[in-house]
């Protein structure tokens, strides 16, 4: 197998095993959502509407690793007010914040950026959000929290019409199965104090 194996040993301490093994570098690629800035995405401007300050940040670091231009918002109010002053291409929003009136708070926030197209995103906690009614209430993408990026990529690149295709999964793999077993350590081999 081309590696090595050896150990250290300290009396009345015990014994510390060692190995190294050769091996080839795993097949596939990094996936889409982790390598950095996004052609598609690059300069849009995305709104985040979110009361959770770490769903804010996470959110926020996530959009910019993709190239994209984002601003968070704690408030429905606060995001009128943004979407009144600039141009934003995405809002990805808290289904908590929308409110029993869902449709008109998805409407409110369109009449805010004077009717322009704007998609927007529904980020909900399980069993929050109807997500059959997306289409009802113009939304482009509904996501459960936690948020994967994967899931946030997706929708965004599904929206601007580039979603690529995944990749085939390699036709065979050449790993042992049996690595990373968990295997029980003969009691002889096991640290005994005197």
């Amino acid at each position: 197998m081309g590696g090595r194996i050896w150990a250290e040993s300290v009396e009345n301490e015990g014994s510390i095993f060692y190995f190294t093994i050769v091996a080839e570098a795993a097949l596939g690629a990094i996936p889409l959502h982790e390598q950095g800035a996004i052609a598609q995405l690059t300069d849009k401007r995305l709104l985040i509407v979110d009361d959770n300050e770490t769903n804010r940040h996470n959110l926020v670091v996530q959009a910019e690793t993709w190239g994209l231009q984002a601003l968070a918002t704690a408030s429905v109010a606060e995001a009128h007010d943004a979407l009144r002053s600039a141009a934003f291409d995405f809002v990805i929003v808290d289904s908590a914040l929308l409110g029993a009136g869902g449709i008109g708070a998805v409407a409110a926030l369109r009449e805010a950026q004077g009717g322009a197209d704007l998609s927007i995103i529904v980020i909900s906690s399980i069993g929050q959000f109807d997500s059959g009614r997306s289409r009802e209430l113009g939304i482009s993408a509904a996501l459960t929290k936690p948020v994967k990026p994967s899931d946030l990529h997706d929708a965004m690149m599904a929206i601007t019409g580039s979603l690529p295709q995944r990749p085939e999964p390699p036709p065979e793999s050449r790993l042992d199965s049996t690595l990373g077993c968990v295997c029980r350590c003969p009691s002889f081999l096991r640290k005994t104090t005197l």
